[in-house]
């Protein structure tokens, strides 16, 4: 005699496998997470061939770079390299998230699942040499992406460093040729603990077409910060099918 199944819906896990998920429930806690961000205006019609159409960029094209060390999370430690447009959504401000490397496949699974992060593995180190922090990313090891460094110079107020919400665009593929695209808007709860200003720059050498970072290409810095923080990711909401 057959026995019939016993998983059902109720009893799935957040990720799959759904009896054994490979990631936890939401809320990810992070703890002083050490940020760089550069912030830079970019080419606009480069930046735009990469922007969903329901965006529109600033004037001027504006772009961050974010170089992220995480030494305590939920997910565990792990590295990040971030790439954002400024942009406006119905007219509110955001910023689109056209790339992001990691170090760590349960952070590139739960980014990607959850959110639509286009996370992939990437190698990205972190210097610290006298004054200067520094930070490079490599996808393959050895084949430079992007670079970023600072000098932190003079300390803010931590309350002035304003993060707009992410936008990302989150594509679920279809197994029979069918595909879901999706807008999810998603804003971390943000504590930065300590804030710092000071002169830098950030670089995309690497022209490669599996990871084209470069066409969102630096005409000129507009501020470099260094930030440490505490947050939380929490559920996102959808703006918009696609």
């Amino acid at each position: 005699m057959s026995t019939q199944g016993r998983l059902s819906k109720e009893r799935f896990g957040p990720s799959m496998p759904v009896h054994a998920p490979f990631l936890q429930n939401l809320p990810i806690y992070f703890r002083n997470a050490r940020l760089a961000l550069f912030q830079y205006v970019t080419d606009g019609e480069q930046a735009a061939e990469l922007l969903p159409t329901a965006l529109d960029l600033t004037d001027p094209p504006t772009a961050v770079l974010v170089l992220i060390e995480y030494p305590w999370t939920t997910i565990g430690p792990y590295n990040e390299a971030i790439q954002t447009l400024v942009c406006t959504y119905k007219g509110r401000a955001v910023q689109y998230v056209p790339h992001i490397l990691v170090t760590s496949d349960v952070a590139m699974a739960g980014g990607r699942e959850a959110y639509g992060y286009p996370k992939k593995i990437a190698h990205i180190e972190f210097v610290r040499e006298n004054e200067i922090l520094a930070g490079y990313v490599e996808r393959p090891r050895g084949f430079r992406i992007c670079s970023g460094v600072m000098r932190p110079e003079r300390p803010l107020e931590p309350s002035s460093l304003s993060l707009l919400p992410n936008v990302c665009l989150r594509v679920i593929p279809g197994s029979a040729g069918t595909q879901k695209a999706e807008l999810i808007e998603i804003s971390p709860d943000f504590r930065v603990k300590e804030l710092w200003t000071g002169s830098g720059s950030c670089h995309f050498p690497g022209v490669s077409d599996l990871d084209p970072w470069h066409r969102i290409s630096v005409r000129r810095i507009l501020s470099c910060t260094y930030a440490v923080a505490d947050f939380e990711l929490t559920e996102g909401r959808i703006l918009e099918a696609v």
